[in-house]
């Protein structure tokens, strides 16, 4: 038994530790991965209340052998991958900081590292490290003995669990991880990652893939990349990743565009490797080579999804001809036709994007709704999303209802009366606290305040005063009061 003694302060290693559980075990992943296993695997024991007892993580990778091990957990701030730029297999690294193994407290108090690896020898040896928070720079190394087990790799078992870890057994979880890995494992299609019982696939939730070669000019330097676009199933994921050539996440630019689509963009290029040795990613749009990648990726990132909105208005619109339900016979005659016509197929989409529901209504409601669409593009463009919003939200019964009255009369006619009844209560709303307020009852005179105010707002006295002329002055309003009493 060996007992490491870490030189840093306590205070450093909690704040490495500081960071989301899933972030953790992520880095627990990568360690397995940069010691080239093949099979990872990442369990949770749970206890009879459905919390966290025990967390695993295990590979099949050539484990830590005794001087690694007394390297790793006798020093920080470096590691010996920083020597070498590949594995043994030949894979990019993915750690450098010599940090990893600490941010595993995020997890629980105890962390055991149960290592097999083949000496020089050729022989198979096992050897446990054990640290425990309240001591995190203290590391037990057991004595070498020989394992009993044909195969190599690394058990990570964490127990004491950390408040908030019941968060690793949401599927985000596992949705963050196969995002987070996605480029990797399609560059080594032989690795297997089961979280939880279930395999971290990308290809379950891909929709849609593409690769674009990027070759842009910086100060008569060429720097190319390759753009990876992945179109997800399900969730809300938007982002752009900086990555080393074998698609190992470095850096997450601040990139959310096209948010219409569940996406991810990996960046490639081995640009963003060595500016990572040197700590120089963040700075990201500062660096011209970076700024440069990184723009362009976003262009196309924008015409690739450009070109699937129009793809799939054009789909609906297809199926709308083929239901009899498309509101346009004719073909557009001019520009602003044509502009009307693609902003609805658009309005359309999302419609039928948001709402999955809305593909099982009936014809009628469908019709309507495409009506309204219309009437609020050649109307009131401005204010179009808030009329879908609106429309959308009414009940089954209330959409007949108006689509009743749009058979008498416009949507803007209907917009104009809605507009003056919303000016009305307004305007009752301002009297009743000038009437009420009595400091400014003080200042407020009759005849040259309160009847001018009244005098255009006729109505007040009822609907069949509304269009008698203000110019009358006290004559009109006069006999509008004489008629009301009455």
């Amino acid at each position: 038994m060996k007992t490491l003694i870490l030189k840093v302060a306590q205070d450093r290693l909690e704040r490495i530790a500081n960071i989301a559980p899933i972030r953790a075990i992520e880095e627990l992943i990568w360690n397995s991965l940069d010691a080239d296993a093949t099979d990872v695997s990442v369990s949770f024991t749970q206890n009879a209340m459905s919390g966290i007892e025990n967390i695993s993580v295990s590979d099949n990778g050539h484990g830590i052998d005794y001087d690694t091990a007394e390297f790793a957990f006798g020093s920080l701030g470096g590691s010996k991958k920083q020597a070498k730029a590949k594995s043994p297999t030949g894979r990019l690294y993915h750690g450098k900081e010599g940090e990893g193994r600490y941010k595993s407290f995020r997890l629980g108090r105890n962390i055991l590292w149960k290592s097999r690896f083949r000496s020089k020898s050729k022989e198979i040896q096992k050897l446990n490290i054990q640290v425990y928070a309240a001591t995190r720079d203290k590391s037990e190394l057991s004595d070498l003995q020989k394992s009993n087990d044909d195969g190599t790799g690394v058990e990570v078992i964490i127990s004491s669990i950390a408040d908030g870890c019941n968060s690793l057994l949401d599927d985000k979880a596992s949705d963050y991880l196969t995002i987070q890995l996605a480029s990797y494992l399609f560059g080594y299609n032989k690795i297997r990652i089961d979280y939880d019982g279930k395999k971290v696939n990308p290809n379950e939730i891909l929709a849609d893939k593409v690769e674009i070669p990027l070759s842009e000019d910086s100060g008569g330097t060429l720097v190319e990349a390759e753009l990876l676009i992945c179109e997800w199933k399900k969730g809300k994921h938007t982002g752009l990743f900086l990555c080393n050539n074998d698609g190992v996440v470095i850096h997450k630019t601040d990139y959310t565009g096209c948010s219409d689509f569940s996406y991810s963009a990996y960046l490639k290029s081995s640009i963003f490797a060595e500016l990572d040795k040197d700590d120089l990613l963040c700075l990201e749009d500062l660096h011209p080579n970076v700024a440069i990648l990184k723009n362009s990726a976003q262009d196309e990132i924008r015409k690739h999804f450009k070109k699937r909105m129009t793809s799939k208005a054009a789909e609906l619109v297809a199926k709308l001809r083929h239901d009899k339900i498309y509101p346009y016979q004719d073909d557009p005659t001019n520009e602003v036709e044509k502009a009307q016509r693609q902003v609805f197929d658009i309005c359309a989409v999302k419609i039928y994007q948001s709402l999955p529901s809305f593909q099982n209504t009936d014809r009628r409601q469908k019709e309507f709704t495409l009506a309204v669409i219309i009437q609020a593009i050649e109307s009131s463009p401005s204010n179009l999303r808030t009329i879908l919003q609106k429309v959308l939200e009414l009940s089954d019964d209330e959409k007949d209802e108006l689509a009743e009255i749009l058979e008498y009369t416009s949507l803007p006619a209907l917009m104009k009366i809605g507009s003056m009844v919303a000016d009305r209560l307004h305007f009752l709303n301002g009297l009743e606290q000038i009437v009420a307020n009595t400091q400014m009852n003080k200042f407020l005179k009759e005849r040259s305040h309160l009847q001018h105010i009244i005098e255009s707002e006729l109505w007040i006295f009822g609907e069949n005063y509304s269009f008698c002329s203000p110019r009358g002055g006290d004559i009109t309003l006069k006999n509008v009061l004489e008629a009301h009493l009455k």
